[in-house]
């Protein structure tokens, strides 16, 4: 989940539907983590690999802290 700037569709999306949503399915008996990372955050990451060419091609970002879905 990538967070922090205007255009951002993934949280505003998600926020528009648990408004308007009456019941609210949580996926992994409310024990599932996602773990946002800032818009920031992700570019400095894309900045890094790209300055270390022998570097793997896949990654794995995330935020600083694992979140629970739960209320």
């Amino acid at each position: 989940m990538i967070y922090g700037t205007i255009a951002d569709r993934n949280m505003v999306r998600l926020l528009k539907w648990i408004r308007t949503c009456p019941v609210l399915a949580i996926p992994g008996g409310r024990t599932t983590l996602q773990q946002p990372v800032h818009v920031d955050d992700l570019v400095a990451a894309i900045l890094a690999a790209l300055d270390r060419p022998a570097a793997r091609r896949e990654y794995d970002v995330r935020g600083p802290e694992a979140l629970p879905l739960r209320g």
